[in-house]
C-alpha cells in the first residue's frame, strides 16, 4: 500500500504544504497520522481516497455552477 506525503498531495492539488495540513487539521482531506508523540504528526495521504476526495469537489462544484 503507497501513503502520499503531504508534499506529494500539495504538488498534485497545486497548494501549498501549509493548505494540505490546514485541511487535514480541520478535517476537510482525510489522512492517516502515521507518527505521533513528542516529535511532531507526520501525515500521509491514501492515493484512492485522495482520488476519491477530487471526484466529490468535482461534483460539488458542478453542482453549484450548474445552478447559479
Amino acid at each position: 500500500m503507497k501513503l502520499l506525503p503531504l508534499e506529494a498531495v500539495a504538488e498534485t492539488l497545486a497548494v501549498s504544504r501549509q493548505t494540505i495540513q490546514r485541511m487535514i487539521d480541520t478535517g476537510a482531506l482525510p489522512a492517516i497520522c502515521v507518527r505521533s508523540g513528542r516529535r511532531k504528526k507526520l501525515w500521509r495521504v491514501r492515493p484512492e481516497q485522495l482520488q476519491q476526495w477530487l471526484l466529490q469537489k468535482e461534483r460539488e462544484t458542478t453542482k453549484t455552477v450548474k445552478s447559479k
